[in-house]
């Protein structure tokens, strides 16, 4: 149950990160927020 716990949170974090990086590609130009748009 603890090992298990451990890779949720470890996800939850790697989600975390996604969602930052997405926000800086998308505060970088619009063209880029134009595309990360399409392809989700």
């Amino acid at each position: 149950m603890l090992a298990w716990k451990e890779g949720n949170e470890a996800s939850l974090e790697v989600s975390v990160q996604q969602q930052v990086i997405s926000g800086a590609l998308a505060r970088c130009g619009s063209v880029t927020s134009q595309d990360n748009g399409r392809n989700l």
